[in-house]
Protein backbone atom coordinates (compact mmCIF):
# COMPACT_ATOMS: atom_id res chain seq x y z
CA UNK A 1 0.00 0.00 0.00
CA UNK A 2 1.27 3.25 -0.75
CA UNK A 3 2.27 5.63 2.19
CA UNK A 4 2.16 9.48 2.24
CA UNK A 5 3.13 11.86 5.16
CA UNK A 6 0.46 14.90 5.43
CA UNK A 7 0.85 17.82 7.83
CA UNK A 8 -1.59 18.23 10.94
CA UNK A 9 -3.76 20.80 8.85
CA UNK A 10 -4.40 18.40 5.84
CA UNK A 11 -6.26 16.19 8.68
CA UNK A 12 -9.81 16.33 9.75
CA UNK A 13 -12.46 14.48 11.53
CA UNK A 14 -13.02 11.60 9.59
CA UNK A 15 -11.25 12.31 6.26
CA UNK A 16 -7.67 13.86 4.82
CA UNK A 17 -7.15 16.16 2.26
CA UNK A 18 -4.15 15.47 -0.14
CA UNK A 19 -2.31 18.82 -0.71
CA UNK A 20 -1.99 19.10 -5.21
CA UNK A 21 1.26 17.65 -5.38
CA UNK A 22 0.36 13.94 -4.06
CA UNK A 23 -2.83 14.44 -5.92
CA UNK A 24 -1.04 15.14 -8.90
CA UNK A 25 0.84 11.88 -7.96
CA UNK A 26 -2.26 9.50 -7.08
CA UNK A 27 -3.58 9.97 -10.68
CA UNK A 28 -1.04 10.71 -12.85
CA UNK A 29 2.04 8.79 -11.57
CA UNK A 30 0.56 6.13 -9.60
CA UNK A 31 -2.49 5.97 -11.95
CA UNK A 32 -4.92 5.01 -8.07
CA UNK A 33 -8.77 4.85 -8.71
CA UNK A 34 -11.54 6.04 -6.82
CA UNK A 35 -12.25 3.46 -3.90
CA UNK A 36 -8.42 2.39 -3.72
CA UNK A 37 -6.83 2.23 -0.20
CA UNK A 38 -3.66 4.00 1.10
CA UNK A 39 -1.55 4.71 4.13
CA UNK A 40 -1.38 8.45 5.38
CA UNK A 41 1.46 9.05 8.33
CA UNK A 42 0.96 12.22 10.46
CA UNK A 43 4.60 12.32 11.60
CA UNK A 44 3.46 11.59 15.05
CA UNK A 45 4.30 7.76 14.68
CA UNK A 46 0.56 7.07 13.87
CA UNK A 47 -0.32 5.83 10.14
CA UNK A 48 -4.39 5.91 8.78
CA UNK A 49 -5.55 3.40 6.31
CA UNK A 50 -7.53 6.07 4.17
CA UNK A 51 -9.98 5.37 1.07
CA UNK A 52 -9.44 7.69 -1.72
CA UNK A 53 -12.72 9.66 -2.64
CA UNK A 54 -13.70 11.17 -6.23
CA UNK A 55 -9.84 11.12 -8.21
CA UNK A 56 -11.06 13.13 -10.87
CA UNK A 57 -12.38 16.04 -8.22
CA UNK A 58 -9.10 18.34 -6.82
CA UNK A 59 -8.02 18.43 -4.45
CA UNK A 60 -8.56 14.55 -3.70
CA UNK A 61 -9.74 13.99 -0.38
CA UNK A 62 -9.90 10.68 1.33
CA UNK A 63 -12.18 8.88 3.85
CA UNK A 64 -10.15 7.85 7.35
CA UNK A 65 -11.07 4.25 7.70
CA UNK A 66 -8.87 3.15 10.88
CA UNK A 67 -6.10 4.51 13.14
CA UNK A 68 -3.20 2.91 14.56
CA UNK A 69 0.16 3.06 15.84
CA UNK A 70 3.07 2.97 13.31
CA UNK A 71 5.64 -0.65 14.06
CA UNK A 72 8.24 0.41 12.41
CA UNK A 73 10.23 3.49 14.10
CA UNK A 74 13.07 1.97 15.87
CA UNK A 75 13.27 1.53 19.34
CA UNK A 76 16.53 3.74 19.87
CA UNK A 77 17.19 7.57 18.60
CA UNK A 78 20.11 7.83 16.37
CA UNK A 79 21.14 11.56 15.56
CA UNK A 80 24.02 11.88 13.06
CA UNK A 81 26.07 14.61 13.04
CA UNK A 82 28.20 14.92 9.58
CA UNK A 83 30.52 17.27 7.97
CA UNK A 84 28.95 19.17 4.96
CA UNK A 85 30.32 17.98 1.87
CA UNK A 86 29.53 17.68 -1.68
CA UNK A 87 25.62 17.73 -2.93
CA UNK A 88 26.14 13.94 -4.23
CA UNK A 89 27.52 12.73 -0.82
CA UNK A 90 24.97 14.69 1.27
CA UNK A 91 21.85 13.67 -0.48
CA UNK A 92 23.39 10.15 -0.10
CA UNK A 93 23.73 10.15 3.09
CA UNK A 94 20.17 11.50 3.77
CA UNK A 95 18.82 8.99 1.69
CA UNK A 96 20.35 5.94 2.96
CA UNK A 97 20.12 6.66 6.75
CA UNK A 98 17.07 7.71 6.84
CA UNK A 99 16.10 4.26 5.22
CA UNK A 100 18.80 3.24 7.84
CA UNK A 101 16.22 4.32 10.84
CA UNK A 102 18.08 7.52 11.93
CA UNK A 103 15.75 9.94 13.79
CA UNK A 104 17.79 13.44 12.96
CA UNK A 105 20.09 15.08 11.47
CA UNK A 106 23.00 17.65 12.06
CA UNK A 107 25.44 18.54 9.88
CA UNK A 108 28.38 21.02 10.70
CA UNK A 109 31.61 22.70 9.61
CA UNK A 110 34.96 21.27 11.11
CA UNK A 111 38.65 22.36 9.66
CA UNK A 112 38.73 20.39 7.36
CA UNK A 113 35.09 20.32 5.63
CA UNK A 114 34.78 20.18 2.03
CA UNK A 115 32.03 22.96 2.07
CA UNK A 116 32.74 26.22 4.48
CA UNK A 117 29.38 27.56 3.91
CA UNK A 118 27.22 27.23 6.53
CA UNK A 119 23.92 29.45 5.09
CA UNK A 120 21.64 27.20 3.54
CA UNK A 121 18.89 29.04 1.07
CA UNK A 122 15.27 28.08 1.74
CA UNK A 123 15.42 26.10 -2.21
CA UNK A 124 18.29 23.64 -0.98
CA UNK A 125 16.70 22.93 2.17
CA UNK A 126 13.60 22.00 0.83
CA UNK A 127 15.34 19.44 -1.38
CA UNK A 128 16.87 17.54 1.39
CA UNK A 129 13.65 17.73 3.58
CA UNK A 130 11.70 16.30 -0.21
CA UNK A 131 14.99 13.63 -0.12
CA UNK A 132 13.98 12.41 3.87
CA UNK A 133 10.04 12.48 3.17
CA UNK A 134 10.89 10.12 0.26
CA UNK A 135 13.15 7.80 2.14
CA UNK A 136 10.75 7.45 4.77
CA UNK A 137 8.21 6.79 2.77
CA UNK A 138 9.78 4.45 0.60
CA UNK A 139 11.03 2.62 3.60
CA UNK A 140 7.81 2.55 5.49
CA UNK A 141 9.02 5.07 8.52
CA UNK A 142 6.16 6.11 11.22
CA UNK A 143 8.31 9.81 11.27
CA UNK A 144 10.29 11.79 9.23
CA UNK A 145 13.55 12.54 10.17
CA UNK A 146 14.50 16.06 11.19
CA UNK A 147 16.91 18.08 9.46
CA UNK A 148 18.90 20.97 11.46
CA UNK A 149 20.54 24.10 9.76
CA UNK A 150 24.32 23.42 9.86
CA UNK A 151 26.77 24.82 12.73
CA UNK A 152 30.11 24.86 13.53
CA UNK A 153 31.58 21.53 15.37
CA UNK A 154 32.29 23.53 18.56
CA UNK A 155 28.77 24.53 18.65
CA UNK A 156 27.33 20.69 18.20
CA UNK A 157 29.84 19.57 20.56
CA UNK A 158 29.20 21.61 23.61
CA UNK A 159 25.59 20.73 23.29
CA UNK A 160 26.04 17.20 23.42
CA UNK A 161 27.07 16.48 26.66
CA UNK A 162 23.58 16.63 28.38
CA UNK A 163 21.27 15.80 25.34
CA UNK A 164 22.25 12.09 24.49
CA UNK A 165 22.98 8.84 26.51
CA UNK A 166 26.16 8.10 24.91
CA UNK A 167 27.75 10.35 21.96
CA UNK A 168 30.34 8.42 19.52
CA UNK A 169 32.95 9.86 17.11
CA UNK A 170 34.10 8.08 14.80
CA UNK A 171 37.76 8.48 13.87
CA UNK A 172 40.20 6.16 11.77
CA UNK A 173 43.64 7.00 13.71
CA UNK A 174 42.31 5.96 17.08
CA UNK A 175 41.46 2.47 17.10
CA UNK A 176 43.83 1.68 20.58
CA UNK A 177 42.45 4.60 22.33
CA UNK A 178 38.44 3.73 20.90
CA UNK A 179 35.70 1.57 21.22
CA UNK A 180 35.09 -0.65 18.53
CA UNK A 181 31.44 -1.93 17.56
CA UNK A 182 32.39 -5.48 19.41
CA UNK A 183 32.98 -3.47 22.41
CA UNK A 184 29.79 -1.81 21.82
CA UNK A 185 27.88 -5.28 21.91
CA UNK A 186 29.43 -6.55 25.33
CA UNK A 187 29.66 -4.06 27.41
CA UNK A 188 27.09 -4.36 30.55
CA UNK A 189 27.06 -0.90 30.86
CA UNK A 190 25.65 0.18 27.48
CA UNK A 191 21.63 -1.72 27.73
CA UNK A 192 19.19 0.80 28.28
CA UNK A 193 20.69 3.55 26.07
CA UNK A 194 17.87 5.41 24.06
CA UNK A 195 19.20 8.21 22.46
CA UNK A 196 22.54 8.29 20.75
CA UNK A 197 24.77 10.68 18.54
CA UNK A 198 27.20 9.95 16.27
CA UNK A 199 29.86 12.18 14.97
CA UNK A 200 31.34 11.52 11.20
CA UNK A 201 33.86 14.00 10.34
CA UNK A 202 35.06 15.22 6.76
CA UNK A 203 36.73 13.21 4.00
CA UNK A 204 39.98 14.84 5.34
CA UNK A 205 39.50 13.72 8.74
CA UNK A 206 39.33 15.99 11.86
CA UNK A 207 42.35 17.30 13.02
CA UNK A 208 43.65 16.44 16.52
CA UNK A 209 42.58 20.03 18.52
CA UNK A 210 38.89 18.59 17.01
CA UNK A 211 39.65 15.57 18.68
CA UNK A 212 40.66 16.95 22.04
CA UNK A 213 37.88 18.94 22.41
CA UNK A 214 35.31 16.05 21.51
CA UNK A 215 37.06 14.22 24.54
CA UNK A 216 36.95 16.95 26.66
CA UNK A 217 32.71 17.07 25.75
CA UNK A 218 32.57 13.26 26.97
CA UNK A 219 32.67 11.77 23.56
CA UNK A 220 33.57 8.36 22.79
CA UNK A 221 36.17 7.13 19.84
CA UNK A 222 34.40 4.55 18.08
CA UNK A 223 36.45 2.69 15.46
CA UNK A 224 34.74 0.92 12.59
CA UNK A 225 37.54 -1.22 11.67
CA UNK A 226 40.97 -1.35 10.04
CA UNK A 227 39.48 -0.49 6.68
CA UNK A 228 39.23 3.44 6.07
CA UNK A 229 36.02 4.10 5.08
CA UNK A 230 35.13 6.95 2.88
CA UNK A 231 33.04 9.44 4.91
CA UNK A 232 29.62 8.53 3.45
CA UNK A 233 30.22 4.75 3.89
CA UNK A 234 31.34 5.68 7.07
CA UNK A 235 28.03 7.58 8.18
CA UNK A 236 25.83 4.99 6.18
CA UNK A 237 27.50 1.56 7.77
CA UNK A 238 28.29 3.41 11.40
CA UNK A 239 24.52 4.21 11.69
CA UNK A 240 23.13 0.65 10.46
CA UNK A 241 25.59 -1.06 12.81
CA UNK A 242 24.62 1.06 15.80
CA UNK A 243 20.81 1.09 14.91
CA UNK A 244 21.07 -2.51 14.69
CA UNK A 245 23.24 -3.30 18.68
CA UNK A 246 20.95 -0.70 20.22
CA UNK A 247 18.01 -1.99 18.88
CA UNK A 248 18.10 -6.18 19.55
Amino acid sequence: MHRFFLTQKQFHNNYVEFPSNVSHQLTNVLRLQTGDLVLVLDNSNFEYTVRLGDVYQMPITGDILERKLSKNEPKVELHLFFSLTSREKFEWILQKCTEVGVSSYFPFISKRSLVQQLYVDAKKFSRWESIIKEAAEQSRRGKLPEINHPSSFQELIAMLKDNYDICFLAWEDAESQSMTLKDISVDSSLPGIKKVALIIGPEGGFAQDEINFALENNVTLLSLGRLILRMETAAIVGSAIIMHTFSS
